[in-house]
């Protein structure tokens, strides 16, 4: 099948991720956006989260880097901090700060309208992209075989390729319904989970990322500040069912002074807001089995929270959508279009997989969640609890974590025999 156009349904990072995988391989790359899209940085509304705290993990950063060369160098020039996550990283759990130490895991911290605004930037400089914004999608062409193209308002555009980065709500699922084609098992968790931000000002010096994490089960208060650029700071509370966090700035530093360290309070309890509160919620999480089909008509692939949307309370949305980008990109170089649909769902299941049974596995340490728990057998559990304790004192075992965290080595390496008797034997 020849490879002439691709569309990329949405303006999202996954999709611009997607498009510019797509200009390595076809001729034309079109980008369907239903919103406006700004020449400069601004909000907005099918990017309801772009105003959260964003963190861009090691494995996505690394990606980035290498499908649009010089982007860090761009970002750094308007402000944006790069550095070593170990480094940068104040993080209180369990009792105490973990260790601030060289990771070799490198991370950039900057506003979400930032990073995706210098990504469109560098993307259309590629000839052969494109960007339609204000184009809503009515319904998709073809049938069970084969999807041949988009219908939008304005007309019907044909490709070869379309791909589906549209987030948690694609309607991709309803339309393959109406289309006859069998449905994929989902799997879904109520999590619950709300957020509040303000912007506030920082001093030139503060390049710190600190976290404080929640005590499941008895607090699920939770709070980040992260630096971005123009001098200011994103300051944000999360909590679950029973915290739910709030929206007026005195409550705000109220909820601060009640998580399980006051370091976030300190920071901003004297200080006033540059912006509104900024309110998000999660009610779910969501994995679309797409893998365990037999049969799925040609021509249409889902790409990040369209196939499997994590809880961003962990950071891993933007880097698993890199995953799946460079899967997609690795396909194209061999695989003919009418049997791309098994081998890449195949590969996305993989690489979703252990983000996914990490973060629920979080996420159940919450009595309020709902749904399925991953099977992990007791003693693992007992072992990652006192692991996660003993990291606190010992670096070695904190590094090799990171790595895990950053979506750079899977958990295994953390049943090294040598990180098994140093947890063991650990007072």
């Amino acid at each position: 099948m020849q490879k002439k156009k691709a569309i990329i349904l949405g303006s999202s990072m996954a999709g611009l991720l997607a498009a510019r995988v797509c200009a390595n391989h076809f001729e034309e790359v079109l980008i369907l956006e239903k919103d406006k899209i700004q020449n400069h940085k601004a909000h907005r509304k099918g990017v309801p989260q772009d105003q959260q705290l964003h963190i861009l993990l090691s494995r996505g950063f690394q990606a980035i880097i290498r499908l649009f060369p010089g982007i860090q160098e761009d970002l750094e020039a308007q402000g944006a901090i790069a550095g070593d996550i170990g480094q940068l990283l104040q993080w209180y759990s369990e009792g105490d700060f973990r260790p601030q130490c060289n990771t070799g895991e490198q991370t950039i911290m900057m506003s979400r309208p930032l990073l995706e605004m210098t990504v469109r930037k560098i993307l259309l400089q590629q000839p052969n992209v494109q960007l339609q914004d204000q184009t809503r999608v009515i319904a998709l062409l073809g049938s069970e075989e084969s999807i041949t193209g988009v219908e939008t308002k304005d007309g019907y555009v044909n490709a070869d390729l379309v791909i589906d980065a549209t987030g948690v709500g694609s309607r991709l699922l309803s339309q393959l319904s109406a289309m006859g084609i069998e449905l994929p098992p989902v799997e879904e968790v109520k999590v619950n989970v709300k957020y509040t931000s303000f912007l506030f000002p920082r001093e030139d010096n503060f390049k710190s990322l600190i976290n404080i994490n929640s005590k499941p089960p008895f607090n699920s208060k939770h709070g980040t500040i992260q630096p971005i650029e123009e001098g200011k700071m994103i300051a944000m509370v999360q909590g679950r069912t029973n915290d739910k966090a709030p929206t007026s700035i005195e409550t705000f530093k109220q909820y601060t002074a009640a998580l399980e360290h006051p370091l976030i309070y300190e920071k901003i309890k004297d200080l006033e807001p540059l912006s509104e509160g900024a309110s998000y919620h999660i009610p779910f999480v969501r994995w679309i089995h797409f893998e365990q089909l037999k049969q799925y008509p040609a021509g249409i692939l889902p790409l990040g929270d369209a196939v499997c949307r994590l809880n961003p309370v962990y950071g891993q949305g933007m880097s698993a959508a890199a995953m799946q980008a460079e899967i997609l990109d690795e396909l194209l170089q061999k695989t003919a279009l009418d049997q791309l649909w098994k081998p890449y769902f195949k590969q996305v299941a993989k690489a979703v997989k252990t983000p996914w049974e990490l973060t629920v596995a979080e996420d159940f340490k919450f009595p309020e969640t709902e749904g399925v728990p991953p099977k992990i057998p007791g003693l693992v559990i007992r072992y990652f609890s006192k692991f996660n304790r003993v990291m606190n004192k010992d670096p070695y075992l904190f590094k090799a974590f990171a790595k895990v965290l950053n979506m750079v080595s899977e958990p295994t390496v953390l049943l090294h025999p040598k990180m098994i008797w140093k947890v063991l034997w650990a007072k």
